[in-house]
């Protein structure tokens, strides 16, 4: 019920439904530890899409005791929910506490994961948020493409989280005025996206949209136009005429 509420966008319901799961999970806690994290985590990403990232925070924290105690600190869980309350921190502007959360977690998988894992560079990504909210262009750089490379290596570049890097790239590029450049990471991305038929969803049309506003800002308006009507067509097929989304859509264009 909760992820029903949540996909349609009422996340206050969702809020309650996942309180009431987590209530009832924990007369159950020993048997099914995993479910319960499970819905502390859910309930913390629905606090994020209702941009409340304080309450996001502490139920992350939440989650973390619980880890602790459960699994211990050597586990990739706790790492990952180290990396959490990271980016908790920094989309509530603190930077310094963020990159603490985040290269705590980092030092932890690298002990106990190792740094060849999918889950390693999702700590380096995160931490290239941090200097990038910062300013720090070439650190934000150094740390993004060292996600990129580790993914390729791993997964090989037909997997969510290579095309993932690409995107950040592309949006640092793009947030530095560099739009050549941010348009080569953007368009590599939607190549994939074809190549593994992940062309009618939300995120190749968020890839679209970004193409879109590379070519704004280079004045090739008749791309940018393109790009933009190509993802109000999918908004369509996907949504209908009647939804919020092809009405946003719509206001893009």
């Amino acid at each position: 019920a909760a992820a029903v509420c949540e996909k349609s966008k009422l996340y206050d319901q969702a809020v309650v439904y996942y309180k009431r799961a987590i209530e009832a999970r924990k007369t159950l806690l020993e048997k099914t530890h995993l479910d319960y994290i499970t819905n502390l985590n859910s309930l913390a990403n629905a606090f994020i899409k209702k941009k409340d990232y304080g309450r996001a925070l502490a139920t992350h924290k939440e989650a973390l005791a619980v880890l602790k105690n459960l699994v211990g600190e050597e586990h990739q869980f706790y790492a990952d929910c180290l990396n959490n309350i990271g980016l908790d921190y920094l989309k509530m502007g603190k930077c310094d506490d963020a990159a603490e959360y985040i290269l705590k977690s980092l030092d932890y998988k690298k002990k106990n994961v190792g740094e060849g894992t999918l889950s390693y560079t999702i700590g380096i990504e995160s931490l290239g948020h941090v200097y990038s909210e910062k300013g720090d262009f070439e650190m934000a750089f150094e740390k993004y493409n060292e996600a990129r490379i580790l993914r390729k290596q791993l997964s090989g570049e037909n997997d969510s989280l290579y095309i993932d890097a690409l995107t950040a790239l592309g949006r640092l590029c793009l947030k530095e005025k560099n739009y050549n450049r941010a348009e080569e990471y953007f368009k590599e991305a939607l190549r994939i996206r074809k190549n593994i038929k992940a062309d009618n969803d939300m995120p190749y049309i968020v890839n679209l949209q970004f193409m879109a506003e590379t070519n704004f800002n280079k004045c090739n308006f008749k791309a940018a136009v393109e790009y933009m009507e190509e993802a109000l067509s999918i908004r369509k097929h996907i949504y209908g005429r009647n939804h919020p989304r092809f009405a946003r859509g719509l206001y893009y264009l």
